[in-house]
């Protein structure tokens, strides 16, 4: 596990799809890295360990959201800091929300399984080869704005002011 961004390069998530949507104009952009290796045999307690690294990611976004808006708030004589804070908080704020849909293989997927009695998360699961198509159809029908952009809005409201 490294901090340089190389290794986590995914050639079709990071770099084939995302120039693919920009070159055919699809009015979004997303893409992916490769996944975060974690071995559960390092887990005192499965179902904690389990919810506290699918929760990491999702955390981080809205810290990370919450430190830019201090930074809007002590309102800096500095257009280009205030740019990147404002940014660094719309940003924050939707991959934390995108991260909790419970669509695998999101963070939230994760959550949801751990909360369902084992029969349902077993038959959950088979959600897994699907849920990329999923979550891109979501996107396509405007399903997912519908979904996410209240929940957005009212953590903005709250970290970004009236």
């Amino acid at each position: 596990i490294t901090l340089n961004p190389v290794p986590h390069i995914d050639p079709i998530g990071t770099i084939l799809l995302p120039l693919l949507l920009l070159m055919t104009h699809a009015g979004i952009l997303f893409g992916w890295a490769k996944p975060v290796p974690v071995n559960p045999l390092n887990y005192r307690n499965y179902r904690w360990g389990e919810f506290a690294v699918s929760a990491a990611g999702p955390v981080s976004n809205l810290l990370l959201a919450f430190l830019f808006s201090v930074v809007l708030r002590l309102g800096i004589n500095n257009p280009g800091l205030m740019q990147m804070a404002y940014f660094g908080v719309s940003i924050n704020i939707f991959l934390a929300l995108f991260n909790l849909i419970p669509i695998p293989p999101l963070d939230g997927s994760h959550i949801l399984a751990l909360l369902l009695p084992r029969e349902l998360a077993r038959l959950y699961a088979y959600l897994q080869p699907v849920g990329f198509v999923l979550i891109l159809i979501l996107f396509y029908t405007g399903i997912m704005g519908v979904i996410l952009m209240p929940l957005y809005r009212a953590i903005a409201l709250v970290l970004l002011g009236g």
